[in-house]
């Protein structure tokens, strides 16, 4: 697994007294868009932060039709899975694993299609041309997971305690 960023420039990054958890994602979205790094190549410690960043803001942002319409989902789904229990948000992670499981289980052509053609190409193919797909209730369940479990303080413990034994270099 490869390492980007160095102990000292975490350290600088917790005592700045800002958001550690969102500023270290967005110099993962700098190294990721800088290099040929997959995120998927990083220690599981960047995959946490930077999938439970994007899976929480597609989410927010649009619901979980949003997320698995897009291509995040291909990439991020069980990462994001792992991100979430890794942190120690479990009930997010179940939510976020229950709709899933509701999509395989409600719609043929998803169940069918979605190691053939993709996460997304499968989810928008079983919910724009067949209507199989119904999962608006997880998508408040998700907010309430994480506000009950409080998801940033927990991505932000999980950092900082990262920092205090040694970081990754």
């Amino acid at each position: 697994m490869q390492s980007i960023i160095s102990s000292d420039e975490i350290n600088k990054v917790i005592q700045s007294k800002t958001d550690c958890a969102y500023e270290l994602f967005l110099r993962i979205c700098d190294i990721a868009n800088g290099t040929s790094a997959s995120i998927s190549h990083l220690h599981k410690l960047y995959q946490m932060v930077y999938s439970t960043f994007v899976i929480e803001g597609e989410i927010c942002n649009g619901g979980f039709y949003q997320y698995y319409g897009n291509s995040t989902a291909q990439e991020f789904n069980a990462m994001g899975i792992d991100g979430f229990n890794l942190i120690g948000a479990h009930k997010t992670a179940n939510v976020f694993s229950n709709a899933y499981a509701m999509i395989l289980e409600q719609s043929p052509v998803f169940r069918k299609e979605h190691t053939l053609i993709g996460i997304q190409n499968a989810f928008n193919k079983a919910n724009d041309i067949y209507d199989q797909i119904h999962i608006e209730e997880f998508d408040n369940q998700f907010y309430s997971a994480i506000a009950e479990e409080g998801l940033t303080h927990l991505r932000l413990n999980y950092i900082m305690n990262a920092a205090l034994k040694g970081w990754i270099e």
